[in-house]
């Protein structure tokens, strides 16, 4: 094979690699969960959206805030890698290897694995002190060697059936990086994306678990937590924005909730926002919600009173229509032309799915 195939495939590798380790997330997508990584690692992320357009909307002008203390910005240790005179590996970490990872893509179009090589060294010598530059040459080159040879390794695994699949492929790619890397190397270039993707993939079965309550699964979390990234576990798992640790929390005291009448859901549902988020913003949401919730028992009321004069036996076609046009500037007010024109299109479109589905739409 030559070098040019060898760089082209590594960039190939690199695609399967990042699909086995996302597979992982794709167990539980329906889980609100949101984890902080220096690596964006495919994740869920996807909290659901609120009850209401209209709430998530309202949330989202209002830029919701935790009422927890937030963190910091931290600044990437590679930007200060860029100012160090002298290789400091303690400021080796992710940042470095997203760094690297994005050059693959840079200069994909290089004429063969010297001449990408020689790019890589250029763009180093730019951005770093010479010295520093010199020792991440030689950094980038191992690190390019075990990515190449892992893609080799990855062929080897059969697709993930379960989580036991996953953490084993976790556990053995990173095992792989730090024979080929080192340990210290491998722990600061991968140590956090692999912790982060093995809380990722444990917490599945906490998640699904329908016999624990909302309380009991926080625990088991927070120990997991523990368990995984050690002292650091809070500022590993949680990113302490509001509306995605809301979505969370409910999602976890989905039991407690089932076993709850509708004021108590109510208050204990205040209760987590007001625990993540603003009061102003709670206030907003609420407020955003209590209108569609009238609008929508409003429409209901109002289906009602329409089937009753729809069904009136004593009315004729045209009384109907008149009391039903009475009922709807009763009900809507102002906004009774648009609901005529919304039922009118709608006609017209079930007329026309008529004709042309004539066996399916009745």
């Amino acid at each position: 094979m030559n070098n040019k195939n060898n760089v082209f495939l590594l960039l190939a590798g690199i695609a399967i690699l990042l699909t086995l380790v996302a597979a992982a997330t794709f167990l539980f997508t329906e889980k609100a969960q949101e984890i902080k990584s220096t690596q964006p690692i495919s994740e869920t992320q996807t909290a659901q959206a609120p009850s209401s357009q209209t709430s998530t909307e309202t949330a989202q002008k209002s830029k919701p805030k935790a009422t927890k203390p937030e963190s910091e910005p931290v600044t990437p240790k590679i930007e200060e890698l860029k100012q160090s005179k002298n290789l400091n590996m303690e400021l080796v970490d992710a940042s470095l290897r997203e760094y690297m990872h994005s050059m693959y893509f840079k200069f994909r179009n290089a004429e063969g694995k010297e001449d990408f090589l020689e790019m890589i060294r250029i763009q180093l010598n730019n951005d770093f002190p010479p010295e520093t530059a010199a020792k991440l040459m030689k950094i980038y080159e191992a690190y390019m060697d075990c990515e190449i040879k892992l893609q080799e390794q990855l062929i080897t695994y059969d697709e993930p059936k379960n989580e036991e699949d996953m953490l084993f492929i976790a556990n053995d790619m990173f095992a792989f990086r730090v024979e080929q890397l080192g340990e210290e190397l491998a722990e600061r270039l991968y140590g956090q994306e692999h912790k982060i993707t093995k809380y990722k993939i444990l917490n599945k079965k906490i998640y699904e678990d329908d016999s624990m309550y909302g309380a009991e699964k926080e625990m088991q979390l927070r120990l997991l937590a523990a368990e995984v990234f050690g002292d650091n576990a809070d500022e590993n798992v949680y990113d302490k924005t509001g509306e995605s640790l809301f979505r969370e929390k409910l999602s976890l005291y989905k039991k407690d909730f089932e076993e709850m009448d509708e004021q108590e859901k109510k208050g204990k549902i205040r209760e987590f926002r007001l625990e993540y988020l603003s009061p102003e913003v709670v206030e907003s949401i609420e407020t955003a919600e209590a209108v569609t919730a009238a609008d929508k028992q409003k429409d209901l009321d109002y289906g009602t009173k329409e089937d009753v004069i729809l069904n009136d036996p004593e009315l004729n076609e045209d009384e109907k229509q008149e009391k039903i046009r009475s009922l709807q500037d009763e009900m809507y007010g102002d906004r009774a032309y648009e609901i005529r024109r919304g039922i009118e299109f709608s006609r017209q479109h079930h007329e026309k799915m008529k004709k042309a589905f004539p066996k399916i739409v009745k």
